[in-house]
């Protein structure tokens, strides 16, 4: 997500080394350190040392400062679909960098549901090596 107003909103891929300029909004290093440290090491190796940033993703304040034209912030395509309806101020774009992996975890209750048991299943079915192999051939 980056300031409409900002030259590479005209862009429709960006290189993220070209968003130095900007703040980067990150999670918060105090409370998701390995998220964050993750983050500025994917980053890093793709050429962005971000050199101002503050941890203020996922709050209000962070919009306010990526439409303001300081800021941006990381999201994937179904993030930056909340922010459609804000061409005017905020944009998502893609990176021409390669994309950076992340990861998820889902917590259940012993007790919980069959609905959950069958989210569980189809999530499990989706991590492993071979549902990797078919959703990228």
């Amino acid at each position: 997500l980056l300031p409409a107003t900002h030259p590479l909103a005209a862009e429709r891929r960006i290189r993220l080394r070209d968003l130095s300029d900007l703040v980067w909004l990150h999670p918060s290093q105090h409370t998701r350190p390995e998220l964050y440290r993750a983050l500025r090491t994917a980053l890093e190796s793709r050429g962005l040392v971000p050199t101002r940033h503050r941890g203020r993703r996922g709050d209000i304040g962070a919009n306010v400062a990526i439409a303001a034209g300081d800021a941006w912030a990381l999201a994937n395509p179904a993030v930056a679909a909340l922010y459609a309806d804000m061409q005017g101020s905020i944009v998502h774009r893609p990176f021409v960098d390669a994309p950076i992996p992340m990861w998820f975890a889902l917590v259940w209750r012993d007790d919980s549901s069959p609905l959950v048991d069958t989210l569980v299943r189809v999530a499990r079915g989706l991590a492993s090596p071979a549902a990797r192999t078919r959703s990228t051939a």
